[in-house]
């Protein structure tokens, strides 16, 4: 019986060996030079996804100490950054997507950074009554990772990017090889304002070469996924776990 990674590779090469998908995944190779080439260095860009990840698996810990009051200071930096380079981000977004006109991508700009919510989101909050005190205190997952679109790229990880931080993850962002260039310059620019605001970490991460389909080849080899037919497996105790509402601890402590 075949496992649930020999299923993804199979079905992974059959889709690889369409033409309209070989020319389509063309344009994601790395190298060339001018607009839309990713950046290759900076506060988190890193070459790969391995890379990537486990960067922002250490920067989360250090993300999830931060009081509330920290948090707050870091996002209200990362807003300032976005909103003096708004004029010159939305241009090159332009010139490397080819989509969309500066002026518009200025004015969702600015809604992204003014108006995503913060931390105000994740306030602890308290219910006393006759029963007791009830407190409320909302956790981060840990590391999220992020697909960024090509139509608004700056937008997208403004907006991702501050609610995460707000609430205590690190995000890896894996972003579409048609806006690869601004939005790494992007991820260096917020991580540059967090820095700059006291806390010297990569929350953010994007690998240079963004991860497309023929990645998933190798992609499998990197997870043990999971076997429903074995009662001993994750799957399977995550399944009992959401039917007998048994809470159940993913991830690392």
């Amino acid at each position: 019986m075949a496992s649930g990674a020999d299923e993804i590779r199979s079905i992974v090469e059959q889709v690889l060996r369409s033409p309209d998908v070989a020319a389509l995944l063309g344009a994601s190779r790395p190298g060339g030079t001018g607009p839309g080439r990713a950046a290759d260095a900076g506060p988190g860009v890193f070459p790969d996804v391995g890379a990537s990840v486990a960067a922002a698996a250490a920067a989360r810990q250090e993300l999830a100490a931060l009081p509330l009051d920290a948090r707050r200071r870091l996002i209200d930096a990362m807003r300032r950054a976005v909103l003096e380079a708004n004029e010159s981000l939305s241009r090159e977004a332009v010139a490397e997507t080819g989509l969309g006109n500066v002026p518009d991508k200025v004015a969702k700009n600015v809604l992204a950074a003014v108006k995503t919510p913060g931390v105000e989101d994740v306030e602890p909050v308290a219910w006393s009554d006759e029963h007791g005190l009830t407190l409320m205190e909302r956790a981060p997952w840990g590391v999220i990772g992020a697909i960024t679109p090509v139509t608004n790229p700056i937008s997208t990880i403004v907006s991702n990017a501050i609610g995460m931080i707000a609430a205590g993850n690190a995000v890896v962002f894996n972003v579409h090889p048609g806006a690869k260039g601004v939005s790494c310059r992007l991820v260096v620019l917020l991580n540059g304002a967090i820095a700059a605001a006291g806390v010297d970490l990569a929350a953010l991460t994007v690998q240079c070469r963004p991860v497309v389909l023929v990645d998933l080849v190798d992609l499998v080899d990197l997870v043990d996924l999971p076997d429903p037919a074995d009662p001993a497996d994750p799957a399977d105790l995550l399944e009992t776990g959401a039917k007998e509402r048994t809470p159940v601890k993913t991830g690392s402590s």
